[in-house]
């Protein structure tokens, strides 16, 4: 039974990689190529085509989530003439880079089942019922240092994704509702200090089919006198009474603040390991 729980998990992932790779969400038209849209980094990737025989390129967004619900994001963003569309593959260009072969065999390889499993069961820092998540085979891992951190895995010196839990309270003394954890959930922004993480954004997803939160959010922190710039893709979840936190960290040390080459690598693959948690205790 469990195995056919991955196996629909997988298909789905596959959907949401292949279902829609012609369909991008046109939101724009401009006289030259080579724009970039921090703003879009958490909705997708941003690509660009040229109008044949004009002076103007079209950029559209290829969504991580449901393509509507992606553009009426949009829509509330201000781009208010944005619509669906397909993609021209030979023309479209991700952020004015080649950076679209690599996320491509990145992601691809993740898909083909070049991945392990971390399950929290049994794990001694673990506070919930067990949950698990796929992880790219060549990342390596090692415990937390805090408390509440049980796993940190390292792609490369590039990206980094911590796995954490958090008790919201004792286990009988108080069970809030649904819609008291969708609200907690809603506020999943203002769980970062604003004194370190800035450009924060957030919404409700929905995470093995129970509510859930995606923020973004970009910091400085300083390590050993080096001073680094991050952006984080973290994902939230309500595991009975404990918080569940998957954050990836993106950060390159040989070219601070260049955000755009790293998140068109590695985007695609935040988004497919996030759609691979399974809460486990549930089935």
């Amino acid at each position: 039974m469990l195995g056919m729980k991955y196996l629909i998990v997988f298909m789905f992932i596959s959907s949401i990689a292949y279902g829609q790779s012609n369909r991008a969400i046109q939101f724009v038209a401009l006289d030259s190529e080579g724009y970039t849209f921090p703003n879009l980094n958490p909705y997708g990737s941003v690509i660009s085509e040229k109008v044949y025989g004009k002076n103007l390129y079209r950029y559209k967004l290829i969504p991580y989530q449901n393509i509507d619900e992606t553009l009426r994001s949009l829509k509330s963003l201000g781009y208010k003439d944005a619509f669906i569309s397909s993609i021209n593959k030979k023309k479209g260009r991700i952020d004015n880079k080649s950076a679209l072969s690599s996320d491509y065999t990145i992601s691809q390889q993740f898909l083909k089942g070049e991945s392990k499993r971390f399950s929290t069961k049994g794990h001694f820092k673990s506070k919930a019922p067990h949950w698990s998540v796929s992880i790219p085979n060549d990342w390596s891992e090692r415990e937390g240092d805090r408390p509440n951190t049980l796993k940190v895995f390292s792609g490369n010196k590039e990206i980094q994704l911590v796995i954490i839990e958090q008790k919201l309270f004792d286990k009988g003394a108080y069970e809030p509702n649904i819609l008291e954890k969708r609200e907690l959930l809603e506020s999943a922004g203002s769980f970062l200090p604003n004194d370190m993480y800035y450009n924060i954004r957030s919404e409700l997803i929905k995470i093995d089919n129970q509510d859930g939160a995606f923020v973004f959010c970009e910091s400085k922190e300083s390590r050993l006198g080096i001073e680094m710039d991050i952006r984080s893709y973290i994902f939230y979840f309500i595991n009975e009474n404990v918080l569940c936190t998957v954050h990836f960290a993106l950060s390159d040390l040989n070219s601070l603040s260049n955000f755009s080459e790293l998140s068109s690598k590695y985007e695609q693959l935040i988004f497919l390991i996030a759609n691979s948690i399974v809460i486990d205790s549930k089935y």
